[in-house]
């Protein structure tokens, strides 16, 4: 036993210091990163008579995004809109709320576009009438 696994031990080692073994996981490229912009939306909130109006950019990991957004702009729309307005002012008010609201709005985008463009949402002008 002693002769099979000394000799394996021995490649393993020599591989190791020729570099032919990596230490680490060879770090990722950075994915190509894009802001595009989704648009400004107004939409009344659940059960309310208060209106908020949200401006929508976003991080888009694919050069067609922008172009892509551009022409699925209608339904992108009415995605929002319709993801906005099952909300209350109380499930917009707190961090954790609004981090929920800005991953479920890049799934939804996502799911028009048919492709998993957008990485990130950030609201860029936030007033609730």
């Amino acid at each position: 036993m002693r002769k099979v696994i000394f000799p394996i031990f021995a490649l393993f080692l020599w591989m190791l210091v020729c570099g032919a073994v990596p230490l680490q996981a060879e770090p990722k490229a950075p994915e190509n990163i894009q802001k595009v912009t989704i648009g400004s939306f107004a939409s009344s909130l659940s059960g309310q008579r208060r209106v908020f109006d949200v401006s929508i950019d976003a991080d888009a990991g694919f050069d067609r995004s922008a172009k892509d957004i551009q022409e699925k702009r209608p339904a992108i729309r009415e995605a929002v809109i319709q993801l906005i307005s099952q909300k209350t002012l109380a499930e917009l008010t707190s961090e954790e709320d609004r981090e929920l609201l800005e991953a479920e709005l890049a799934e939804s985008i996502n799911k028009v576009l048919g492709y998993p463009a957008i990485k990130r949402i950030h609201f860029t002008d936030v007033t609730g009438k």
